[in-house]
């Protein structure tokens, strides 16, 4: 069984964390105390909770998890909080001060107090693997302890475990600059370890995921329950190819194969089809086609990301459809029309680097069919140059430069972040169909 260790990084990586999985015990139907409900021998050769679970020889099940923060008081609410019974007092690790929103003051945390915790309590979860298959990993970029522990915690799993893959799933932020100064310098300054450490990102900003819960859910006023189940919901479906039995997919290495051209290019851009709100009814006897679901996966409104597939084009992208109507054979050839019928969007000199998942097997609680994507496309130059462009505004004004000053960063290393993540935007460059100075395409 290939394993994976799910890693929760400050304040919103526990949040996602926990609530996924609480996603795969409604999945795998594990109870809040760790005991699974008897199947069959049939459906026991077709569910693999030991991916993310370890069985223990009471026959209960705890995650392979690790909760790492700056401050104790998420990872209290955790420890006495309904999921308290699948989690080890391994799975911990934290300080009693906080990274204060302050990615220089987390990094060090890190270094003055947390490494060696941290750094035993995984080398016991990777030791209790039988076959390690990846790091998953969840952080908020714009948070103190988020891009300050991840950075450091993403370099360490590259240097200590450098033949394994790091996919981690990032929440950006987005909104006015004067609101999110310390935000943007967080994100540029941990980006850098993103492109050099980990092999597989997908990001998600809190902006789109907010639309997609009042248009999708008709919530006038979503919360951030409604927020992180959304994102939960996608991270569910996407490893579904990898924890029930799929076609062609069975792991994130094979996912980050078929889309990756370019080892630095490895950031993706996810979309779903036919969304449904928790623990609820309103789509269980949806009937979607299987040729609507693929046409909306590339609708901009689906994605979980700001950006528009019309001014981009696609290295590659993987698909994965989950649900007991499905037929292999529709889905690829669903797929190649939209792709025929949309060349002009996909990069010519890569005509076939996709790959499809089919899970056969419906979701609770959920629709009975459903599709998620995991695109690369260079329109995601769109969200970076955004980025950087405000880094730049606060950078040349030298504003809140001394918060990170203070924690003995150096100047030269906001130059360095900047730098990088101008190559960055500079390497999807080439192959942009959109670059500004043509007419604007018509909507995918």
């Amino acid at each position: 069984m290939k394993e994976i260790i799910n890693i929760g990084i400050g304040n919103y990586g526990i949040q996602i964390a926990n609530e996924f999985l609480e996603e795969l015990c409604i999945d795998h139907d594990i109870g809040l105390d760790g005991v699974k409900k008897p199947l069959s021998e049939k459906d026991q050769q077709l569910d693999y909770p030991n991916i993310y679970f370890e069985e223990l020889s009471s026959g209960k099940f705890i995650s392979r998890s690790l909760l790492i923060d700056t401050d104790s008081t998420k990872i209290e609410n955790v420890r006495s909080g309904k999921m308290r019974q699948l989690q080890s007092i391994d799975n911990y690790s934290c300080l009693k001060s906080g990274g204060s929103g302050n990615y220089a003051k987390a990094r060090n945390a890190y270094e003055d107090g947390l490494i060696d915790s941290f750094q035993d309590k995984l080398r016991k979860l990777v030791e209790g693997c039988d076959k390690f298959q990846a790091f998953q990993v969840q952080y908020a970029t714009g948070g103190g302890t988020g891009s300050g522990l991840g950075s450091k915690i993403t370099e360490h799993l590259s240097a200590e475990y450098p033949g394994e893959l790091v996919q981690t799933f990032n929440l950006l932020s987005n909104g006015k600059l004067q609101e999110r100064s310390l935000e943007t310098y967080n994100t540029v300054l941990g980006f850098n370890s993103l492109v050099q450490n980990v092999q597989s990102t997908v990001l998600f900003d809190n902006h789109s995921l907010f639309n997609l819960c009042q248009r999708q859910f008709k919530l006038p006023k979503p919360n951030i329950e409604d927020v992180n189940y959304l994102m939960t919901q996608y991270m569910t479906t996407i490893t579904s190819a990898i924890r029930f039995p799929s076609k062609q997919i069975n792991d994130f290495r094979k996912m980050a194969t078929s889309t990756v051209p370019f080892p630095r290019m490895h950031f993706f851009i996810p979309s779903m089809a036919n969304l449904a709100p928790r623990y609820t009814e309103e789509y269980e006897k949806d009937d979607m086609r299987t040729k609507d679901v693929c046409y909306r996966l590339f609708d901009a409104r689906n994605t979980l990301l700001d950006v528009d597939f019309s001014k981009g084009r696609f290295y590659g992208y993987t698909a994965i459809f989950r649900g007991i109507n499905y037929s292999t054979v529709d889905l690829i050839q669903a797929l190649r029309k939209n792709q025929d019928s949309n060349s002009s969007y996909f990069a010519e000199w890569l005509p076939d680097h996709h790959a499809v998942g089919v899970i056969s097997r419906d979701l609770k609680y959920l629709p009975k069919n459903q599709g998620i994507l995991l695109g690369n496309s260079t329109c995601i130059s769109q969200t970076l140059e955004k980025l950087v462009e405000d880094f730049t505004k606060l950078l040349r004004r030298k504003a809140y430069l001394t918060h990170f000053t203070e924690q003995g960063l150096d100047e030269m290393e906001f130059t360095e972040a900047e730098s990088n993540l101008n190559d960055l935007i500079s390497e999807f460059k080439p192959c942009n169909y959109y670059d500004g100075e043509h007419e604007e395409a018509d909507d995918y």
